[in-house]
């Protein structure tokens, strides 16, 4: 399923022909998707990589026949059948797989859920896959399937670097001999899923600040800075329990502290200005703040 304002990478029907069979395979899983609604360029870092996530992802998408003429045909809504089908009612505890890197780019400026200062913000930035047809998984796609997906996060999580704030998150980040090391991993405190806390979490790093969270797998969304793989795990998530005794869990105040805000809105959105593409879609390095982190943070600090 796909929408008229879309433009696709080369290899955008071998995702789906890869990741199909997953679809039989595993009936933890409920859709597949072609965008990554937090995939920014100087963030996304895998063009081989898929993710699991309880967001149902939409802008290019595949579903099951039966799931189709089973549970959705006969109840399909009129209007706003995205927010129907993202409800726990409909979801049932099912998951989308998407890729790190997405395989799809959302051009509308302005639409019926879109405008100006919101597509500046989370549309004009998404990276778009550049390879031919590249092997998901690295052929391994037994890993996606819910219980070996399970226990690599839990590994990955377990080898993962702390981050006791946001000053050592910097240092750590900017470190350049540690460009092939493990993710850092930081955890905020938060009290369920749909705690406003995310807010200002994801203000700061220039994600989707919004609830559900966007890429969200049991409380933890995997991102990236400044060239550093980045875990965030919700204080609420399970993972949060394989993090090494006294890790600290930054509150949202921490992150307000450091140029974040707590609040957006549409209004705050349209009124964003945004650099040239160019500007965008320059890598991060030691010295600027550039890519939608440091957009959000200049004009975070401006307003």
């Amino acid at each position: 399923i796909i929408e008229d304002d879309m433009l696709f990478a080369p290899d955008f029907m071998q995702l789906f022909i890869q990741l199909a069979p997953l679809l039989e395979r595993d009936p933890t899983l409920w859709t597949i998707s072609a965008f990554a609604d937090n995939g920014f360029s100087g963030m996304v870092f895998d063009e081989t990589r898929v993710i699991r996530t309880e967001w149902t992802v939409g802008f290019g998408w595949l579903l099951r026949r039966r799931l189709w003429e089973d549970e959705l045909r006969h109840q399909w809504p009129k209007t706003h059948w995205d927010h129907w089908l993202r409800s726990d009612k409909r979801r049932r505890g099912r998951e989308t797989l998407f890729p790190e890197v997405s395989r799809d780019y959302h051009t509308g400026v302005k639409g019926t859920h879109s405008e100006p200062g919101q597509f500046d913000r989370y549309f004009r930035n998404i990276r778009l896959a550049a390879q031919q047809s590249p092997l998901l998984m690295g052929g391994d796609l037994d890993q996606l399937v819910s219980a070996n997906y399970e226990e690599a996060t839990r590994q990955l999580v377990a080898a993962a670097t702390p981050v006791r704030n946001l000053s050592d998150l910097e240092a750590l980040a900017l470190d350049i001999s540690t460009a092939q090391a493990p993710p850092l991993v930081l955890c905020y405190e938060s009290a369920n899923a749909s705690d406003k806390a995310w807010q200002p979490v994801a203000t700061y790093f220039g994600l989707w600040h919004t609830s559900p969270i966007r890429g969200e797998h049991r409380g933890l969304v995997r991102t990236g800075h400044r060239g550093r793989s980045l875990l965030l795990i919700a204080s609420w998530s399970p993972y949060s329990k394989l993090l090494p005794a006294g890790t600290p869990r930054l509150t949202g105040a921490h992150f307000i502290e450091h140029g974040a805000v707590s609040r957006l809105s549409v209004g705050w959105l349209a009124r964003a200005k945004t650099p040239s593409t160019s500007v965008l879609n320059s890598p991060p390095d030691a010295t600027t703040d550039i890519g939608p982190t440091g957009l959000l943070r200049r004009e975070l600090a401006a307003a």
